[in-house]
């Protein structure tokens, strides 16, 4: 039962293998059925207008089913075709896409294709510099792969920018080793192309008889299995005009008739009138579309402006505030260091003076005492003196001389120990003492005293 369940699992798991292999090949087949159609337009048929629009198809589809491997294809595609009408700015556009889809690490021809016909813009824009690096760019993946014919294809455009430089000699042996070295079809067009830019010198130079053989050269190889119409009309016009200036006017109107015919066999659509009303179409549908997206984009853009405008202006409004706090702290520090400083100073001048103050009132202290006594010392002889002059009986004539002078030297002696008692005041150690006297004994010796010297003022 297991074998079956299992066998049954294996076979479901190869039907849906298979399918979805079957259903990538046919989307891959359907890109390339398109690309196909529009080569078939291009070469065959010669309307372009038709091969861009089924080159637009296969892009479109290859996007729509994400067959990202064949976008490079129809973008190299897609500018060769804008080339050959001379849209070099546009093939510019796709050659690029198609280079930048390409992956550039490994060698492949269509990538050396798209920077080939890069380079031949380029060269029709006259930016020379440019044009030789994508050609070389170009020789480096041929010469990897080895495919020494394609190297002609490089060497062609070399030889046109020595041309385009009048270095016509070297110009002329470029092109010879082209037509020397090409033998297989694939780049017989090339080779026609070689002998065109030959007579083109020979032309310049206005040897005309040159000028018309490598015309005519030119012509019949690309009767042997060229299908570029364009490149036969361009060799049939100046031949025309090489046989004009040649004084061969039969030969030049049979080919101009040739070049008539030419060109109204493919009619208006060859001549791009066709061409350029689908042209402007599909032009103007991409444009369309591109107009879609960029209005789109820029109402996204316009949201994500307006987002970052408001994110701007709360960001300057909290770097404003912030750089007002900054300004305001700088300025509030800038305030404290100068009132610190001028504390600073004006508590070293306050200290200075206390110290002076004092050094002076320790001074006057000093001082005082040192006075108080000294002078309490003859008082106290005074006093002693007087006290025992008292007790030895004196006259009485003498006796108020006596007590006046022993009142006057107790109240000098008083008030001398009044003076030192300023320094109990200032260390408030004073103390407060209530002592009793007799009013009418001082007022009689304050009396006695003032008489005393009273008299002896008159004497």
């Amino acid at each position: 039962m297991k074998s079956y369940i299992f066998a049954f699992f294996l076979f479901c798991t190869f039907s849906h293998s298979q399918s979805i292999l079957k259903e990538t090949t046919q989307l891959n087949d359907s890109v390339d059925y398109y690309l196909e159609i529009a080569s078939f337009n291009k070469e065959d048929k010669h309307s372009y207008n038709k091969a861009i629009a089924y080159t637009e198809k296969a892009i479109e589809f290859a996007k729509k089913k994400k067959l990202n491997n064949k976008l490079p294809d129809c973008y190299l595609i897609l500018g060769n075709i804008y080339y050959d009408l001379e849209k070099t700015d546009l093939a510019i556009e796709n050659f690029i896409r198609s280079i930048n889809l390409y992956k550039t690490n490994e060698p492949k021809s269509n990538l050396a294709l798209a920077y080939y016909g890069l380079g031949k813009c380029y060269l029709e824009k006259n930016k020379i510099e440019l044009s030789e690096i994508y050609f070389r760019k170009a020789t480096d993946i041929y010469e990897a792969l080895n495919y020494t014919d394609a190297i002609q294809l490089i060497n062609l455009q070399k030889g046109l920018i020595q041309k385009n430089k009048k270095n016509y000699y070297k110009a002329i042996s470029i092109f010879n080793s082209i037509i020397n070295s090409i033998h297989q079809d694939n780049f017989l067009e090339t080779k026609i192309e070689a002998y065109y830019q030959i007579g083109e010198i020979k032309f310049i130079k206005e040897q005309y008889d040159e000028a018309i053989n490598n015309y005519k050269l030119a012509l019949e190889t690309h009767q042997e299995n060229s299908k570029n119409i364009q490149l036969q009309k361009k060799i049939l016009k100046q031949l025309s005009l090489a046989y004009k200036l040649n004084n061969d006017v039969t030969k030049s109107h049979k080919v101009l008739e040739e070049y008539v015919k030419i060109v109204d066999s493919i009619g208006n659509d060859y001549n791009h009138s066709l061409t350029e009303d689908t042209f402007d179409k599909i032009q103007f549908d991409k444009q369309l579309k591109t107009i879609e997206q960029l209005d789109k984009d820029k109402k996204i853009q316009q949201r994500s402006l307006r987002f970052n405008k408001l994110i701007s202006i709360l960001s300057i409004a909290l770097i404003s505030i912030l750089s007002l706090l900054s300004l305001s702290l700088y300025k509030n520090n800038k305030i404290r260091i100068s009132t610190n400083k001028l504390l600073k100073e004006k508590n070293r001048e306050l200290v200075i003076e206390k110290n002076k103050a004092e050094r002076a009132s320790k001074a006057r202290s000093e001082f005082l005492a040192t006075v108080s006594h000294e002078l309490r010392t003859p008082l106290n002889a005074i006093n002693g003196i007087t006290y025992l002059l008292l007790n030895e009986k004196p006259k009485a004539t003498q006796l108020n001389y006596l007590k006046s002078l022993e009142f006057s030297g107790k109240y000098l002696l008083t008030f001398i120990n009044d003076i030192l008692e300023i320094n109990r005041l200032e260390s408030d150690k004073v103390l407060v003492e209530s002592i009793n006297f007799n009013l009418i004994e001082l007022i009689e010796n304050i009396k006695t005293s003032f008489n005393a010297s009273h008299s002896e003022q008159r004497s």
